[in-house]
């Protein structure tokens, strides 16, 4: 074969620039075809653990019952001064620490001090551990940044303690100029110095300042129709500071007579779920507006998962009607 022939043989054209730029472009729209399935599955897949962790919780809590014949109160005092305190408290107990047994966390549980609380955060035994202890059922897999995991001093979280994205409902609160409409809720603040009922399962404190806890018979709405617990989960939640969160394992701030319940929270009209994303607590009139009243919310898009006494989990999608919101963070309306 002659040397001419060969040449022309192996002169095969390659890619133009062109043709080049048009195959980038193609497998650039295929990844960006392909992208939001990939999130979509990701979030389907953390929306999946999440729903599992509050169940967990949820089954505690049902097993803590079971055990003791009521649900644990949302806090328990600690201090040597009694309840209502009179100017200095400790920190309390919270309802976490209280089923920490039914959630595999023994160990946890018997190195907590329940008899005596600091009267700070920096002083509590309890809230130590709670910086140095973290498990993956306190927390939605939706809020990715570690600060937000943690209360008060996000910018140094090693040192800060770890919080809950799962809370305990305690009831629904109006503001006063609605008392009339809504007979049935407690209406004026969400900060009483002797905390009120407010007719969630989680009880702020009975009429005397003595924290209350629920029987399943207490709820005569049927407990599958009321809220055990929602989710606060949205990423800066732990950045507003510590009038927001707290450590999981303590119950009440150290001072004021505990008005502020850290590991619990009212269903506050006329907030629905993700009512508010970026600002988290204060909204207009401050007096109806502070310390138990949070909104709830998460990082899922669309809405927040919630736990009926039942220990059923459901999505709940932030368009329900606030009514029916409300109805089902009363044990006792008859609703």
């Amino acid at each position: 074969m002659s040397r001419s022939k060969i040449s022309r043989r192996s002169a095969r054209p390659g890619l133009t620039i062109v043709e080049l730029l048009v195959v980038i472009a193609i497998i650039g729209m295929l990844v960006a075809m392909l992208l939001p399935a990939v999130q979509s599955a990701r979030e389907s897949s953390r929306r999946s653990v999440c729903q599992g962790n509050l169940r967990q919780w949820a089954l505690a809590l049902q097993n803590h019952h079971d055990a003791t014949r009521r649900f644990p109160a949302a806090f328990t005092p600690t201090n040597a001064y009694g309840w209502p305190c009179e100017g200095v408290c400790g920190q309390g107990i919270s309802w976490v620490a209280r089923v920490l047994p039914f959630i595999e966390q023994s160990t946890l549980h018997g190195r907590m001090d329940f008899n005596i609380a600091g009267i700070t955060t920096s002083t509590d035994p309890n809230s130590s551990l709670a910086v140095t202890t973290r498990f993956g059922e306190l927390f939605c897999p939706s809020v990715a940044d570690e600060a937000d995991r943690r209360s008060a001093a996000a910018s140094t979280p090693t040192s800060a303690a770890n919080t809950i994205h799962y809370y305990g409902i305690m009831g629904v609160v109006v503001p006063s100029s609605l008392a009339t409409t809504y007979p049935r809720y407690v209406n004026g603040g969400g900060y009483p110095y002797a905390p009120r009922p407010a007719h969630g399962i989680f009880g702020m404190a009975t009429p005397n300042g003595r924290p209350r806890s629920t029987s399943a018979k207490d709820v005569t709405d049927g407990l599958s129709k009321t809220w055990l617990l929602g989710e606060i989960s949205w990423a800066g939640m732990a950045k507003q500071g510590d009038a927001n969160t707290q450590s999981y394992l303590v119950g009440y701030n150290g001072w004021g007579g505990g008005q502020f319940i850290r590991p619990a929270r009212n269903i506050f009209y006329p907030r629905p779920i993700n009512s508010s994303l970026t600002e988290i607590q204060f909204m207009t009139v401050a007096t109806d507006n502070m310390w138990n009243n949070l909104n709830w919310g998460s990082n899922h898009p669309g809405g927040a998962h919630f736990a009926t006494a039942d220990g059923a989990v459901q999505f709940v999608n932030e368009t329900i009607d606030m009514n029916t919101f409300m109805a089902a963070g009363c044990m006792n309306c008859g609703e």
